[in-house]
């Protein structure tokens, strides 16, 4: 952040939730971390596993485990 924050005048900051093994503690810190980063905009998306990626063969291979739907909202 702090190259964006040196080269350019507006950044943006993404970041991905409900990842396999994250804790609602660890979401919290991140969170924290990134709004105290984030100038202008700051975008969540929770983790999706789409056919036809990586990630979705290593899911239905059993090799990425994702969060549950119930854990993935209280997060």
């Amino acid at each position: 952040m702090a190259i964006a924050r040196k080269n350019f005048e507006r950044y943006s900051f993404d970041l991905i939730y409900a990842r396999p093994d994250q804790t609602p503690e660890m979401w919290a810190d991140e969170l924290k971390l990134a709004i105290s980063e984030a100038a202008e905009h700051l975008s969540l998306y929770q983790l999706t596993i789409e056919e036809g990626t990586p990630f979705f063969g290593l899911h239905a291979a059993g090799k990425l485990k994702t969060r549950t739907r119930r854990c993935a909202r209280a997060l």
